[in-house]
C-alpha cells in the first residue's frame, strides 16, 4: 500500500466550502462530478438559492443525509450545510450572532 492510499483510511473527512452565487442549476453537473471526485463528508454551499420544490430534488441527489439551512436576508446569504451521517454529527447551537 503507498502511502497516499495510506492516507485515505477511514478518519479522510474532507469539507468542500463552495461559494455558488445563487447560480447552482448552472453548476450542478460540476458539483456532482467534484462530488464523487472528492468524496467529501461535509458540503457547505454558500449564498445558495432558497429552496423550493426543484432544489429539494437537488439536494435529495447529491447524496448527503444530513441538511440544514441557514436563510439569508431576502434572497442573499443563504448557506446549505450537508453532511454525510453517521460520520459526522452536527448540532447546531445558533446560526446568527
Amino acid at each position: 500500500m503507498s502511502t497516499s492510499e495510506e492516507s485515505k483510511g477511514k478518519n479522510d473527512n474532507r469539507i468542500i466550502i463552495w461559494n455558488v452565487r445563487s447560480a447552482l442549476h448552472n453548476c450542478y453537473i460540476y458539483l456532482m462530478d467534484l462530488i464523487a471526485d472528492q468524496k467529501p463528508t461535509m458540503l457547505i454551499i454558500l449564498e445558495a438559492p432558497k429552496i423550493d420544490s426543484c432544489l429539494n430534488n437537488v439536494i435529495s441527489k447529491l447524496g448527503f443525509e444530513g441538511f440544514k439551512l441557514d436563510e439569508g436576508v431576502q434572497r442573499r446569504g443563504n448557506i446549505w450545510y450537508l453532511w454525510r451521517k453517521p460520520i459526522i454529527q452536527i448540532d447546531f447551537i445558533s446560526t446568527r450572532p
